[in-house]
Parts: C-alpha cells; sequence; structure tokens
C-alpha cells in the first residue's frame, strides 16, 4: 500500500469512537462507497454480469438473499459494472420508493416499471415522439379518469407525461381507493399495458441518439423481498408470465422464504434463470469456526474503522451473533459504538457489543410463538429444514438461516441458541 493509498483509507476510515456510526450505517452500498467500504465475498453477481453482457436478447432474473443479506449492494456493484453500463440503459428503483410494500400487485408493479422507464428516458433527454407521447396519455387518461388536456399540457407532451406518471405513482403509493380503481380499470386490459410498456421500450432504444448506444434497457426492480411471503408467492407464482412480458432485461428481488416455496420451481420455468445470494458463513456445519468468512466480516470492519476502536473480544461477538447476515452486523458495530459513547469511552468493548446483543435476542423473543422453538430445535440438531408453513415463517423472519459448502445447510440464527438452551432447562 502507497502513501497516497494509506491517506485515503484514513480519510474513510472512522478515526474516534464518535465517527464510527457514520461509517457503520447500514444503508447498502453505492457509488464511491462500495470502493471504500466493499469486502469480495461469495456472490452470483458476477455471473449474471455475464449473461447480461454475452446474451442478444432480453433475459428475466430473480435474484433472492436474506433480508441484509447484501443484495442491494450487489445489485449496485451490477449497474455500475463497466461490462452492464457499455451495453444497457439501466433503470433501477426500490420498490418503497413508488408503491405500498403492503398492497401491491402485477398490475402495480408493471405499471411502475413503464413510468420509471419513461421518466429515466426524459431525464436523459431522450424524447419519444408526441404521437406515442399523446397516445399514452389519452390511454392512461381512461384508465385513471384523469384529464390532461393539450392546454394544461402545454406545448410538450414529453413534460407533460412525466408529471402524469409523478402524480399518478404518488396517488398509487398513498391513495387506497385510487390503486383499487386503477386496477379494477386495468385488469381487463392487461394486454393493453403490456403493450403500451412494449411500445415505450421500443421507442426508447431506437431514439435517434440513443440508437447509436446500441443499448439496451435493463430494469432492476430492488426490495420486493420485503413483500410478505404470501403476497410475494401470489405476485410471482399467479403472474411471473405477466412481469416477464416487457420486452427488456428485468432483475427482480424477492423473498428468501420463496426459495421454499412448493411453487417456487413452478415460478422459475417462466424467468432466464434465479440466484440466490449466500450468508457470508461463520461457523461450519460441525459448528467449528469458519476462518474465511470471519475473515471477510473483520476486513469489513478494518475498512470502516481504525481497527484500534474495538477490541478483539467485541469484534469476535459481534462476528458469531450476527450469523453472517451481513445487516445485523454492520447494526451491532455500528450501535455497540453509540453504547460506548454514552459510557465516555474511546474504545468499544464487549459489553457495548453485548448490550445490542441483547435488545436483538429480545426483537426474537417477542416474535417467537412456542410452536416455532419446537421446529427451531429440530433444525438446530439436524441441520436441515424440511417443507411446511412454520419453516417458510422461520427462514422469513431470519430465525433460520441457510449456508452453502458444496450442499446446502442450515441452522437457527446464533442469537436464537440462548433461547432454545433456556426452554430446554424449563423442560
Amino acid at each position: 500500500m502507497n502513501a497516497e493509498t494509506e491517506e485515503h483509507v484514513r480519510e474513510e476510515q472512522a478515526s474516534t469512537i464518535s465517527e464510527v456510526f457514520k461509517t457503520f450505517e447500514t444503508n447498502p452500498l453505492k457509488g464511491k462507497k462500495i470502493e471504500q467500504y466493499y469486502e469480495g465475498r461469495a456472490s452470483p453477481i458476477n455471473e449474471i454480469i455475464e449473461k447480461l453482457d454475452k446474451s442478444e436478447s432480453p433475459l428475466k432474473f430473480l435474484f433472492s438473499g436474506y433480508r441484509g443479506s447484501g443484495k442491494s449492494t450487489e445489485l449496485n456493484i451490477l449497474s455500475g459494472s463497466d461490462k452492464v453500463m457499455a451495453k444497457y440503459f439501466i433503470v433501477q428503483f426500490s420498490i418503497f420508493e413508488h408503491l405500498d410494500i403492503h398492497d401491491i400487485t402485477y398490475i402495480d408493479l408493471l405499471l411502475t416499471i413503464g413510468s420509471e422507464i419513461y421518466k429515466k428516458a426524459f431525464d436523459n433527454n431522450i424524447r419519444i415522439s408526441e404521437d406515442l407521447c399523446r397516445d399514452l396519455l389519452n390511454w392512461m387518461n381512461k384508465i385513471t379518469k384523469t384529464e390532461i388536456t393539450e392546454e394544461r399540457a402545454g406545448a410538450e407532451f414529453g413534460a407533460a407525461l412525466k408529471g402524469f406518471f409523478i402524480n399518478l405513482g404518488s396517488k398509487i403509493q398513498t391513495e387506497a381507493v385510487t390503486r383499487e380503481e386503477i386496477r379494477k380499470n386495468l385488469k381487463p386490459k392487461l394486454r393493453d399495458l403490456i403493450e403500451k410498456i412494449n411500445n415505450l421500450i421500443y421507442a426508447v432504444e431506437n431514439d435517434k441518439g440513443f440508437k447509436k448506444s446500441g443499448k439496451k434497457i435493463l430494469v432492476i426492480v430492488d426490495d420486493l423481498d420485503k413483500l410478505e411471503r404470501e403476497n410475494a408467492e401470489k405476485l410471482f407464482y399467479e403472474h411471473s408470465y405477466s412481469l416477464t412480458q416487457p420486452g427488456c432485461s428485468i432483475i427482480y428481488t424477492i423473498p428468501i422464504s420463496l426459495i421454499y416455496s412448493n411453487k417456487y420451481t413452478q415460478i422459475k420455468l417462466n424467468f432466464t434463470d434465479a440466484y440466490t445470494l449466500p450468508n457470508i458463513r461463520v461457523f461450519k456445519s460441525n459448528g467449528e469456526k469458519d476462518e474465511k468468512g470471519c475473515n471477510i466480516l473483520k476486513k469489513i470492519v478494518e475498512k470502516r474503522m481504525n481497527p484500534k476502536l474495538i477490541s478483539d473480544e467485541a469484534t469476535d461477538a459481534a462476528i458469531k451473533n450476527s450469523g453472517g447476515v451481513l445487516h445485523h452486523f454492520i447494526d451491532l458495530i455500528g450501535s455497540a459504538s453509540i453504547k460506548a459513547s454514552m459510557r465516555n469511552a474511546s474504545k468499544i468493548h464487549l459489553e457495548d457489543v453485548n448490550s445490542k446483543i441483547y435488545d436483538m435476542r429480545n426483537d426474537f423473543d417477542r416474535m417467537l410463538k412456542k410452536e416455532h422453538y419446537r421446529v427451531l430445535e429440530e433444525i438446530h440438531k439436524t441441520k436441515r429444514a424440511d417443507d411446511g408453513e412454520i419453516v417458510l415463517e422461520l427462514f422469513h423472519n431470519l430465525s433460520v438461516l441457510e449456508y452453502l459448502n458444496d450442499e446446502r445447510w442450515c441452522d437457527v440464527h446464533p442469537l436464537i441458541i440462548p433461547l432454545l438452551e433456556k426452554i430446554k432447562r424449563k423442560v
């Protein structure tokens, strides 16, 4: 490491305890922060990048992983890769920004994909024909019962259409009555909706200036993994065909519990491929420490803070109790730094990490019921999780984690093990 690199690292590391919380925020990494803080790990992202690079036709992918496993960061790496940027016009968005996460249908999702493609194109000075803008406005006016006349739109129909989509998106996200009315009107016109989206995709990709680049559209829909399990299963099982009809490449995130559903094999048939981001393995299936996985997490600490600001015991406790779930690990260190600051300490000690561990364990304790513990005990003993509604619940709420060697295996989240032991002592 040369002097310039060392100086750069020092600038980005927390150098005092008061700076640690800022560098251990749990938000996904993007832009410059990927270069600063990302530590390489097992990920399918490079394979997805290669498929996108090599393909001449639109691809559709499912991308799963535990909540907090780092999927959004991996998708940001994909969208920032040279190969993808050279070949694709990237439309990336979080579902949280546009829809009500507790009330999403395939119609909402398709409509949002279309509107986001248009808005991103407009913001990048890609102009579709006035005739197509007028056609889209008139069609959407009929669907939504919203009148946007030429006088109101002004001379620029393109700007009017963008304003319409912004206003419509806000209403769909916040107004349940509006959502239901639009769904009711669009359901019998699904084929028309998909046709309008594909007309838009064709118009953008064949814009005179844009066409010279040779780029195609890639849509990345993030945070669908936050859907409730039943909603996700309904969305992708009943409507996966419709979700793959837009004529561009799309990556959909999905909840980890969906890949354990007995419907998952059928869901995958409509997609090019499906990938799962594995957890970072901090233990082997026999209970031994996994040095490789632990070292990944230690390097994350070293990139974000001066290692002298945390004791080895505190680091080890955070690694062990995170279960390899990246969000939990980052949260443990960041929250422990606040607890250390409140003690006027200049360093994070084991007691600070333990305090946050107790908080997180109590969250699990409040959530888990008697019937959950019986299943958790069996999983902890066998390192396998069989089918069943309770098992799907436990995957969804992170009580059970999956790891990969050559074969997959499961175990309960390390934070829950003391709760299991407590129940066994009572029996």
